[in-house]
């Protein structure tokens, strides 16, 4: 049985040490409210307890923190790695008395009292019972403050640019006379906290031959295509979807003609852009791209035979497929 003299010590000892938390409880928040624990979760305690020289067959650590959960009949201490306040304290042996140093800070730093508490003779074990009680006063005072006061705040690292580049094969078919294939580049940017824009390029290296009676044209085309990518999912594999549009020069080069033209025409209108994202690692991946486009600008090439009569030699379809694959390289 601990005496009334011991008991009003560690009372006051305990006051003392929890006067800086009680300046922090919310109002209205009684020192046995459960706002901690409630709506912020259990404060979790690592407990830091050191006997210097001459003080080793006081209480231990383990033992403490027994007797402490016992009285305040919850379980409080945990480990380092998940602790909101850290408690510590050491007791040391002196001439004729034991004195013990306690402290608590919380994990972000902030202080939260410190106290010290001497035996009234050379027996340690004198002071378990004191020791306990106020350590059991503290903690249970933390229950009147929320939890998240404790911790250190959580901040999401602002992402910064991101791209994706590299060479690219592209297939079409309704731009030109025929079946066609295009090489070039794809760059997909990914600004911070808005949607992906994706970007094509692509030129024909081998033309296209249209002919109506011997004569014709060969056709080549330059390909440019612009996508914002709402619609994103990414787990192994990574699927966007795109709304953009197609802006393709087509130029034609005549042979058989009386008077050999190089006419050229803009074939412009609305697409949809889907592209897949295989990664090959954590730099390179492969890009798949499908491209729908409906050309609202698509001029006819013609020539004008004998009689005067016109003949046409070519116009871009009114839906245009493009079918393209990449190897792309992740910046940074």
């Amino acid at each position: 049985m601990i005496s009334a003299d011991r008991v009003g010590a560690a009372l006051g000892f305990a006051s003392v040490l929890l006067v800086p938390l009680a300046r922090a409880a919310p109002t209205g928040v009684g020192p046995h409210g459960d706002l901690g624990s409630d709506e912020h979760g259990s404060t979790v305690v690592a407990l830091d307890w050191r006997r210097g020289p001459g003080a080793e067959s006081c209480i231990d650590g383990p033992t403490l923190a027994s007797e402490v959960e016992g009285r305040i009949e919850r379980r409080v201490f945990g480990n380092a790695m998940e602790a909101d306040v850290f408690l510590r304290g050491q007791i040391e042996r002196r001439e004729s008395d034991f004195q013990v140093r306690l402290s608590m800070v919380a994990a972000n730093g902030r202080f939260l009292g410190e106290r010290e508490l001497h035996s009234e003779s050379s027996d340690c074990s004198r002071l378990d019972e004191s020791l306990a009680i106020v350590i059991a006063l503290a903690l249970d005072s933390l229950r009147a403050i929320p939890v998240a006061s404790f911790r250190v705040p959580k901040t999401v690292p602002r992402e910064g640019w991101g791209a994706r580049v590299g060479p690219t094969v592209i297939g079409s078919l309704g731009l030109l006379p025929s079946a066609a294939v295009s090489v070039g580049f794809e760059v997909i940017l990914q600004p911070p906290s808005f949607w992906p824009i994706d970007f094509a390029w692509g030129i024909s290296p081998f033309p296209t031959r249209t002919e109506v009676a011997g004569r014709g044209a060969d056709f080549s085309a330059v390909q440019f295509g612009g996508f914002l990518c709402p619609v994103t999912y990414a787990s192994r594999l990574e699927v966007r979807g795109c709304l953009g549009a197609e802006f393709d020069y087509l130029l034609a080069s005549g042979f058989a003609l009386d008077i050999p033209r190089s006419p050229s025409s803009v074939v412009v209108g609305p697409a949809v852009h889907t592209v897949l994202f295989f990664p090959l690692g954590t730099t390179f991946g492969l890009s798949s791209s499908f491209t729908l486009a409906a050309p609202l600008l698509r001029d006819r090439f013609t020539y004008t035979a004998e009689g005067g009569r016109i003949e046409i030699l070519h116009r871009p379809s009114a839906v245009v497929l493009f079918l393209g694959i990449g190897l792309l390289l992740r910046i940074p």
